[in-house]
């Protein structure tokens, strides 16, 4: 994961396919992208603590195979997590739906 800042889009593309990446969130002076979609799928391992675990981290996911392999199943079985969640596919529908009215909930608007 980049820093000072989180990875964003690049981190959601990178759960979408399963590639696992390392993330510090104290090192992050912005958004914690990663940090708080690898919570919300309750995967905990690729969260360092600091710079050293950072680095150790790093190096046992990129030297052990085996390791990497479980690591993107659980990322791919659990992604549903972070991409299908019906509470924000709700906050969505309402978002999009309720811009398409004016004040009088005609749906026409006086916009130029």
């Amino acid at each position: 994961d980049t820093f000072p800042v989180g990875g964003g889009i690049t981190a959601l593309e990178l759960i979408a396919c399963g590639t696992p990446a390392i993330t510090l969130p104290a090192a992050q002076t912005v958004i914690r992208t990663t940090a708080a979609a690898y919570a919300a799928m309750g995967v905990t391992n690729l969260t360092a603590t600091d710079v050293f675990d950072y680095v150790d981290t790093a190096v046992r996911v990129a030297g052990d195979r085996g390791l990497r392999a479980t690591l993107k199943s659980a990322l791919l079985d659990r992604s549903d997590r972070v991409f299908a969640r019906e509470d924000s596919i709700d906050d969505w529908y309402r978002l999009l739906t309720s811009g398409s009215k004016d004040e009088s909930g005609t749906g026409s608007s006086s916009a130029p």
